[in-house]
């Protein structure tokens, strides 16, 4: 059985985690200070820490370098309320393979866990390309969006250039990923997944957007988007991340292959 160890002072925040994790059979360690999370880690080598950057006696990135030195081979999760690339960066330059933002959402978690844990049963069924979405405005984002990801992946991928058309989509298509863009016509992006959601339309989120702002960040993570990423952005990152959902729907076929 995987150990998985929080390390987080909100006992409420504690106890999502409890309640996302537990239906995932994982053996679940709790701790509200560093020094107690420093101990569990050293004690009961986790496969994965969930590590809040803020906690009452520790610097959560200096507990970072502590418990990649104590236990290297860990996989080490940063929860953090700030959205900053910059400290994004510093943070996995340190070891840790994730940085997620607040609130904390479910599919993200389990996304993540079954990915860097290798929990993906590749042999369940046989892998049919992606169905991808991409809602954007910009006909040259779409296009080279949609070109870097059919030139990674095998994958049919749609373009809708205002909110509505996107909307219309998913509701008559089963999509395995939408790629959306905040600021669109007609409906934003945002509108666009909670109307998806509350039509009971499966499919998981990926937000891109130029804005910056701790608000938007917060709805979409609310919303259940699994990354965000802000504009102008990397395509290796973006494939990356793609990749990662991909594989956690036995989805992620090589263009190679």
């Amino acid at each position: 059985m995987k150990k998985i160890l929080i390390i987080e002072d909100n006992p409420t925040l504690s106890e999502i985690f409890v309640k996302i994790l537990t239906p995932m059979g994982f053996m679940l360690l709790t701790a509200l200070t560093g020094k107690t999370g420093r101990e569990l880690a050293q004690q009961e080598k986790p496969d994965a820490i969930f590590l809040n950057i803020k906690l009452p006696d520790t610097n959560g990135i200096e507990l970072l370098q502590e418990i990649k030195t104590i236990v290297p081979e860990t996989f080490v999760f940063m929860i953090t309320s700030v959205h900053d690339q910059n400290l994004e960066k510093i943070l996995k330059e340190l070891g840790a393979v994730e940085v997620i933002p607040k609130p904390i959402h479910s599919e993200k978690i389990k996304t993540l866990l079954s990915y860097h844990l290798n929990l993906i049963n590749t042999q369940a069924t046989v892998r049919t390309p992606a169905k991808i979405l991409i809602v954007d405005d910009e006909e040259g984002i779409c296009f080279f969006i949609k070109t870097a990801l059919n030139l990674n992946f095998k994958c049919d991928v749609t373009t809708a250039f205002n909110g509505t058309k996107g909307m219309e989509l998913l509701k008559t298509n089963q999509f395995d990923l939408a790629i959306c863009d905040i600021k669109v016509p007609e409906m934003s992006g945002l509108d666009v997944i909670e109307q998806a959601i509350k039509e009971g339309v499966k499919t998981k989120y990926l937000i891109i957007s130029g804005y910056n702002s701790k608000d938007v960040i917060e709805q979409a993570a609310k919303l259940g988007a699994i990354y965000y990423f802000q504009k102008p952005f990397e395509t290796k990152d973006l494939i990356e991340k793609v990749k990662i959902i991909l594989m956690t729907m036995n989805k992620y076929i090589p263009k190679k292959e």
